[in-house]
């Protein structure tokens, strides 16, 4: 991370930072915002009316405002590229992320393990004539003591595409979202319950397991859930929203067309939500008994943009041996 705003407080709002100017146009990019508080709203990041603010590779985690956006509270026009937004709290609402009457795009992002404790929206709460943007966004594992786990929309609009919203808790409704929204089509959703989505959604999952596996270090700057094997968000995106969105890489900075070719893809070979997985294909290989000798390829699409280790295993029922490979 470049620079670190860490355990600060205010009495009212932006316990970490608060961005008050009427036309301020402020960039974040590496930074990491962890551990304010709030006495009102924002507890690590507070936007507010007519500013514009964009941010790339922020870590936001473990802030806490009272009255609501416990990782960030919004009311201007705030983009998030390639960020985390974790383990936020609130007492009401938007543990998250609570935006009202501004502008809020969300792309290439995981929102993680926030909590409103007796509000909605864990990760999300979108308010107020608010207009939210959802694009290749995780948003999961995030508990609202009241409704919207996920996502709450009351009076908002809100577009998503090629994001997963699942896995998520409420105590009263709508585990993953509560409202009306959207669909741009190619998302993974877990439960619609107290939820809806009107326009396309031809090649939405709704229910089901995303396998996920936990937040961590899988590569660039910040953390994610990666996908497992068999996730039924690998290669299930739609490639045009992507392209819309000028997304060449996933949230950690890997190159995101990675098709695997034995996943039968709806267009393209995107996968849904933040993080592009790494395809290892390996050629058949044959060789006769007892000739102790076999050679096979072993081809890594979408390298990582750095030097990384790649260790390979190979078992039969009658044959164990092990190589490793540089790359």
């Amino acid at each position: 991370m470049d620079s670190e705003i860490l355990i600060n407080s205010a009495t009212s709002d932006g316990g970490g930072v608060g961005v008050y100017g009427s036309s301020a146009n402020i960039a974040f990019t590496g930074t990491r915002i962890a551990g304010n508080v709030a006495g009102n709203l924002g507890g690590g990041l507070f936007v507010n009316r007519s500013s514009q603010i964009e941010v790339t590779g922020l870590a936001l985690s473990g802030n806490s405002a009272t009255s609501g956006g416990g990782g960030c509270y919004n009311s201007g026009d705030l983009t998030f590229y390639g960020s985390t937004i974790s383990s936020n709290t609130t007492e009401l609402n938007g543990a998250g992320v609570l935006s009202e009457t501004g502008t809020l795009r969300i792309i290439n992002t995981t929102l993680s393990g926030n909590l409103a404790k007796g509000g909605n929206g864990g990760g999300v709460s979108a308010r107020l004539n608010t207009n939210v943007d959802l694009i290749h966004t995780t948003i999961t594992n995030n508990h609202a003591g009241g409704s919207g786990g996920g996502l709450h929309a009351f009076d908002a609009t809100v577009h998503m595409g090629n994001s997963i919203l699942a896995e998520n808790t409420a105590t009263v409704g709508g585990p993953d979202l509560f409202g009306i929204i959207t669909s741009l089509d190619y998302n993974l959703i877990g439960s619609l319950s107290n939820g809806s989505l009107t326009e396309r959604r031809d090649h939405t999952f709704i229910g089901g397991d995303p396998l996920l596996g936990p937040l961590a270090d899988n590569g660039g700057p910040t953390l994610t859930h990666s996908l497992l094997a068999g996730s039924p968000a690998i290669d299930a995106g739609g490639i045009g929203i992507s392209l819309l969105e000028g997304l060449m890489e996933d949230q950690r900075g890997f190159m995101r067309f990675a098709d695997i070719l034995s996943v039968a893809n709806a267009e393209g070979g995107v996968d849904i939500g933040a993080v592009e997985i790494l395809a290892l294909e390996v050629e058949d290989a044959s060789a006769s008994e007892n000739s102790g000798h076999i050679e096979f390829t072993v081809t890594l699409s979408n390298p990582p943009p750095h030097d990384q280790n790649v260790s390979v295993m190979v078992r039969t029922a009658s044959v164990v041996g092990g190589a490793a490979a540089t790359d």
